[in-house]
Protein backbone atom coordinates (compact mmCIF):
# COMPACT_ATOMS: atom_id res chain seq x y z
CA UNK A 1 0.00 0.00 0.00
CA UNK A 2 1.26 3.41 -1.19
CA UNK A 3 0.52 6.88 -0.10
CA UNK A 4 -3.16 8.01 -0.30
CA UNK A 5 -2.07 10.96 -2.42
CA UNK A 6 -5.29 10.54 -5.53
CA UNK A 7 -7.79 11.64 -2.44
CA UNK A 8 -5.75 15.15 -2.58
CA UNK A 9 -7.87 18.05 -3.08
CA UNK A 10 -11.23 16.43 -3.53
CA UNK A 11 -14.44 16.60 -1.42
CA UNK A 12 -14.41 13.04 -0.72
CA UNK A 13 -11.13 13.52 0.81
CA UNK A 14 -12.89 16.56 2.66
CA UNK A 15 -15.78 14.40 3.84
CA UNK A 16 -13.60 11.52 5.25
CA UNK A 17 -11.91 14.16 7.40
CA UNK A 18 -15.00 15.38 8.60
CA UNK A 19 -16.19 12.07 9.33
CA UNK A 20 -13.50 10.93 11.22
CA UNK A 21 -13.35 13.78 13.18
CA UNK A 22 -16.41 12.35 15.14
CA UNK A 23 -14.63 9.55 16.51
CA UNK A 24 -12.25 9.16 19.37
CA UNK A 25 -9.37 6.54 19.43
CA UNK A 26 -6.85 5.70 22.94
CA UNK A 27 -4.12 3.76 23.27
CA UNK A 28 -2.01 1.68 21.01
CA UNK A 29 -3.38 2.16 17.29
CA UNK A 30 -2.43 0.47 14.45
CA UNK A 31 -2.89 2.52 11.29
CA UNK A 32 -2.64 -0.29 8.36
CA UNK A 33 -1.70 1.51 5.05
CA UNK A 34 -1.14 4.55 6.84
CA UNK A 35 1.93 6.45 6.49
CA UNK A 36 4.64 8.59 8.51
CA UNK A 37 3.20 11.35 8.32
CA UNK A 38 -0.98 10.79 8.11
CA UNK A 39 -2.85 13.82 7.53
CA UNK A 40 -6.21 12.31 8.25
CA UNK A 41 -5.12 11.19 11.86
CA UNK A 42 -5.11 15.00 13.34
CA UNK A 43 -9.11 14.99 12.74
CA UNK A 44 -9.22 11.62 15.08
CA UNK A 45 -10.05 13.07 19.22
CA UNK A 46 -8.34 11.11 22.01
CA UNK A 47 -5.16 10.52 23.21
CA UNK A 48 -3.18 7.58 21.16
CA UNK A 49 -0.20 6.84 19.76
CA UNK A 50 -0.01 5.64 16.28
CA UNK A 51 1.95 2.98 14.52
CA UNK A 52 2.27 3.05 10.84
CA UNK A 53 2.52 -0.09 8.72
CA UNK A 54 2.92 0.22 4.95
CA UNK A 55 5.02 -1.86 2.17
CA UNK A 56 6.43 1.37 0.50
CA UNK A 57 9.41 2.78 2.40
CA UNK A 58 9.35 6.04 1.16
CA UNK A 59 6.65 7.09 2.60
CA UNK A 60 8.34 6.37 6.18
CA UNK A 61 6.12 4.03 8.00
CA UNK A 62 6.52 2.61 11.92
CA UNK A 63 6.96 -0.93 10.05
CA UNK A 64 7.68 -2.11 6.57
CA UNK A 65 5.24 -4.92 5.88
CA UNK A 66 2.66 -6.61 2.83
CA UNK A 67 -0.47 -6.19 4.25
CA UNK A 68 -1.71 -9.36 1.47
CA UNK A 69 0.04 -11.86 4.11
CA UNK A 70 -0.25 -12.04 8.01
CA UNK A 71 0.47 -9.51 10.39
CA UNK A 72 3.67 -10.12 12.08
CA UNK A 73 2.34 -8.53 15.44
CA UNK A 74 0.93 -10.49 19.06
CA UNK A 75 -2.35 -11.28 19.45
CA UNK A 76 -4.35 -8.35 21.54
CA UNK A 77 -1.62 -6.20 21.19
CA UNK A 78 -3.42 -2.82 19.93
CA UNK A 79 -6.18 -0.68 21.30
CA UNK A 80 -7.35 0.04 17.88
CA UNK A 81 -6.88 0.18 14.19
CA UNK A 82 -7.29 2.52 11.26
CA UNK A 83 -7.67 0.69 8.05
CA UNK A 84 -8.27 4.07 5.75
CA UNK A 85 -9.01 4.11 2.02
CA UNK A 86 -7.00 0.63 2.12
CA UNK A 87 -9.17 -2.11 1.77
CA UNK A 88 -9.63 -1.87 -1.90
CA UNK A 89 -6.20 -1.79 -2.75
CA UNK A 90 -5.82 -5.04 -0.92
CA UNK A 91 -6.39 -8.56 -3.29
CA UNK A 92 -7.16 -10.40 0.34
CA UNK A 93 -8.62 -7.75 2.36
CA UNK A 94 -10.75 -10.15 4.09
CA UNK A 95 -8.24 -11.79 5.93
CA UNK A 96 -6.44 -8.29 6.32
CA UNK A 97 -9.91 -7.22 8.21
CA UNK A 98 -9.44 -10.89 10.06
CA UNK A 99 -6.21 -9.98 10.98
CA UNK A 100 -6.87 -6.28 12.25
CA UNK A 101 -9.63 -8.55 14.70
CA UNK A 102 -6.50 -10.68 15.82
CA UNK A 103 -4.03 -7.50 16.94
CA UNK A 104 -6.56 -5.84 18.81
CA UNK A 105 -7.89 -6.36 22.40
CA UNK A 106 -11.00 -7.02 23.40
CA UNK A 107 -13.03 -4.12 22.95
CA UNK A 108 -11.01 -2.34 20.59
CA UNK A 109 -12.36 0.00 17.39
CA UNK A 110 -11.24 -0.72 14.52
CA UNK A 111 -12.35 2.41 12.32
CA UNK A 112 -12.12 1.77 7.92
CA UNK A 113 -12.73 4.32 5.40
CA UNK A 114 -13.62 2.90 1.78
CA UNK A 115 -13.95 4.61 -1.69
CA UNK A 116 -17.45 3.29 -3.96
CA UNK A 117 -18.03 5.62 -6.18
CA UNK A 118 -14.49 6.73 -7.35
CA UNK A 119 -11.97 5.91 -10.37
CA UNK A 120 -9.74 3.47 -10.47
CA UNK A 121 -6.77 4.31 -8.52
CA UNK A 122 -4.13 1.60 -8.42
CA UNK A 123 -1.73 1.93 -5.37
CA UNK A 124 -0.11 -0.10 -6.66
CA UNK A 125 -3.09 -1.87 -7.71
CA UNK A 126 -6.61 -1.16 -7.10
CA UNK A 127 -8.81 -4.52 -6.82
CA UNK A 128 -12.75 -3.61 -5.51
CA UNK A 129 -15.23 -1.42 -4.60
CA UNK A 130 -17.47 -2.73 -1.49
CA UNK A 131 -20.98 -2.08 -0.56
CA UNK A 132 -22.23 -1.82 2.66
CA UNK A 133 -23.82 -4.37 2.86
CA UNK A 134 -20.62 -6.13 2.12
CA UNK A 135 -18.59 -4.57 4.38
CA UNK A 136 -21.10 -5.22 7.71
CA UNK A 137 -20.58 -8.88 6.82
CA UNK A 138 -17.05 -8.76 6.33
CA UNK A 139 -16.43 -7.50 9.87
CA UNK A 140 -19.24 -8.72 11.43
CA UNK A 141 -17.54 -12.46 9.94
CA UNK A 142 -14.56 -11.41 11.08
CA UNK A 143 -15.48 -11.24 14.68
CA UNK A 144 -16.31 -7.89 14.95
CA UNK A 145 -19.58 -6.68 16.89
CA UNK A 146 -21.79 -3.49 16.59
CA UNK A 147 -20.30 -2.79 13.30
CA UNK A 148 -21.99 0.58 11.74
CA UNK A 149 -21.27 1.41 8.17
CA UNK A 150 -22.44 5.31 7.03
CA UNK A 151 -22.11 6.60 3.34
CA UNK A 152 -19.32 9.75 3.39
CA UNK A 153 -20.98 11.76 0.44
CA UNK A 154 -24.54 11.33 -1.25
CA UNK A 155 -26.11 11.98 -3.90
CA UNK A 156 -26.27 11.37 -8.06
CA UNK A 157 -24.40 15.31 -8.24
CA UNK A 158 -22.03 14.97 -5.70
CA UNK A 159 -21.02 11.39 -7.43
CA UNK A 160 -20.92 13.31 -10.62
CA UNK A 161 -19.19 16.28 -9.30
CA UNK A 162 -16.61 13.92 -7.95
CA UNK A 163 -15.91 11.90 -10.82
CA UNK A 164 -15.89 15.04 -13.38
CA UNK A 165 -13.50 17.24 -10.77
CA UNK A 166 -10.37 14.49 -11.79
CA UNK A 167 -10.62 15.53 -15.16
CA UNK A 168 -10.16 19.71 -14.39
CA UNK A 169 -6.69 21.26 -14.42
CA UNK A 170 -5.32 22.44 -10.89
CA UNK A 171 -5.50 25.84 -11.66
CA UNK A 172 -8.97 25.89 -12.91
CA UNK A 173 -9.68 23.57 -10.20
CA UNK A 174 -9.30 26.16 -7.14
CA UNK A 175 -11.04 28.69 -8.72
CA UNK A 176 -14.03 26.44 -10.03
CA UNK A 177 -13.80 23.69 -7.07
CA UNK A 178 -15.94 25.02 -3.98
CA UNK A 179 -18.84 26.67 -5.91
CA UNK A 180 -19.48 23.69 -8.27
CA UNK A 181 -19.32 21.47 -5.35
CA UNK A 182 -21.95 24.15 -3.18
CA UNK A 183 -24.02 23.30 -6.43
CA UNK A 184 -23.72 19.84 -6.96
CA UNK A 185 -25.04 19.44 -3.02
CA UNK A 186 -28.07 22.04 -3.90
CA UNK A 187 -28.82 19.73 -6.85
CA UNK A 188 -29.17 16.71 -4.66
CA UNK A 189 -31.15 18.60 -2.34
CA UNK A 190 -33.73 19.52 -4.69
CA UNK A 191 -33.54 16.51 -7.08
CA UNK A 192 -34.45 14.75 -3.40
CA UNK A 193 -37.85 17.21 -3.15
CA UNK A 194 -38.56 16.43 -6.70
CA UNK A 195 -38.06 12.79 -6.66
CA UNK A 196 -40.68 12.65 -3.88
CA UNK A 197 -43.19 14.92 -5.64
CA UNK A 198 -42.72 12.94 -8.87
CA UNK A 199 -42.73 9.68 -6.84
CA UNK A 200 -39.60 8.91 -8.63
CA UNK A 201 -37.17 6.22 -6.27
CA UNK A 202 -34.29 8.60 -4.85
CA UNK A 203 -32.22 8.20 -2.71
CA UNK A 204 -28.60 9.86 -2.36
CA UNK A 205 -27.48 7.27 -0.16
CA UNK A 206 -27.40 4.66 -3.00
CA UNK A 207 -24.82 7.06 -4.88
CA UNK A 208 -21.69 7.50 -1.97
CA UNK A 209 -18.72 8.24 -2.45
CA UNK A 210 -17.49 5.61 0.04
CA UNK A 211 -18.07 4.66 3.48
CA UNK A 212 -16.63 4.46 7.09
CA UNK A 213 -16.67 1.62 9.18
CA UNK A 214 -16.74 1.36 12.89
CA UNK A 215 -16.55 -1.98 14.61
CA UNK A 216 -15.90 -3.19 17.99
CA UNK A 217 -14.03 -6.12 18.86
Amino acid sequence: MIVHTYFMQTIFRKLTHKALSDHKLSGEIIDLGGTGRAEYAVFLKGSFKRYSVNMDEKSKPDFVADLEKPLKFESEKFNGALLINVLEHIYHAHQLVQETARVLKPGGTAIATIPYIMAIHPSPRDFYRFSDDALTLMFTEAGFTEVHVKPIGSGVFIARHMLLSRLVPHVIQIITEYPLRALAITLDKIWYKIAKVLRKKYSPADYPLGYIVTAKK
